[in-house]
């Protein structure tokens, strides 16, 4: 209801009470007059009506500016939109995508171009997702093994507060987490340690798979071949991450293609994190000849992610 509807609303209220008053003292007092100016009355209480109106308008009115303002301000750190591609830079997450990103509040430090690279398409990473807590675990697992825990407590000092404790105390493995505060973790290891070679994620998704297909998943590859692993792979996205539908089909008795709808991941795990993960996890299963090629991806404007896989 607009406000000028709900003020005339208020006024033909009062008017029908000030009729059903005067009705009542004619009756009472038939040799009295009305009470002193009601219309003077009815003036006073429209203006003070119009004024809380005013007011509020007001204060309604400065808190839409006030976001617009801080939206424009998104905009202007982003900088300008880069064409082509989908590794597009996060310049229009101030028009779509404020609010889920106020509120995934270990991404907040990200949204400058730097990082635009790595995440992909603001709209696709906005979607969201949980991980288990086995990947968290893994994840800081293999940070310690691989570059020692000084590294990891260093690591933890230029992180949130969420992030740093994903490495220091991480989740039970069979609990379902936020993931904002893994890709925190993740874009701290791109820009710092791999210097931003996006790449060594593919290795670091290979370190993830051979600690845990060795240890919490083994029985997923104990006694597996190539191509029965291959046909548990919708399995085994599953256990890492509650959204997105990763469905596999036999193409050959050495070859496959994988399909990932929906799941929100950001670019870095699509094209590197997850390759590296099926690269090593064939070769846990005896599988010499790998070839592993995301030949589609959503940050890039096809609607769905695929990979097409060999093995021999």
């Amino acid at each position: 209801m607009s406000k000028h509807r709900a003020r005339r609303n208020r006024r033909d209220q009062r008017d029908q009470r000030d009729q059903h008053d005067q009705h009542g003292q004619r009756d009472q007092h038939p040799a009295r007059s009305a009470p002193l100016s009601k219309a003077g009355a009815r003036a006073r209480d429209d203006a003070q009506d119009d004024a809380q109106d005013d007011a509020q308008d007001d204060a309604q009115d400065d808190a839409q500016d006030d976001q617009r303002g801080r939206r424009a301000a998104r905009l202007r750190a982003a900088g300008p939109v880069q064409k082509g591609g989908g590794d597009a830079n996060l310049s229009h997450i101030g028009a779509d995508l404020p609010l889920h990103y106020e509120k995934m509040g270990a991404l907040r430090s990200m949204l400058a171009p730097d990082f635009s690279p790595f995440l992909g398409d603001p709209r696709i990473v906005g979607e969201g997702n949980l991980v288990k807590g086995t990947l968290i675990g893994s994840r800081a697992q293999t940070l310690r093994q691989s570059y020692g825990e000084r590294f990891v407590a260093d690591l933890g000092r230029h992180l949130s507060p969420q992030a740093a404790r994903y490495l220091s105390d991480p989740p039970i493995p069979s609990t379902w987490n936020e993931m904002a505060p893994l890709i925190e973790i993740d874009c701290a290891l791109i820009h710092g340690v791999f210097a931003g070679r996006m790449e060594k994620m593919r290795h670091f998704g290979a370190d993830v798979a051979r600690s845990d297909l060795t240890t919490i998943y083994k029985t997923m590859a104990l006694g597996s071949s190539p191509s029965m692993l291959f046909k548990r792979f919708g399995l085994v996205y599953r256990t890492y991450f509650k959204y997105g539908d990763f469905s596999v089909r036999v193409v050959s008795e050495v070859a496959g293609r994988v399909t990932l709808s929906g799941g929100g991941l950001p670019l870095y795990l699509c094209s590197q994190g997850i390759s590296g993960w099926i690269e090593a996890g064939l070769a846990l299963a005896g599988s010499r000849r790998i070839a592993v090629e995301h030949t589609t991806c959503r940050h890039r404007g096809a609607p769905q992610c695929t990979w097409s896989i060999s093995w021999g």
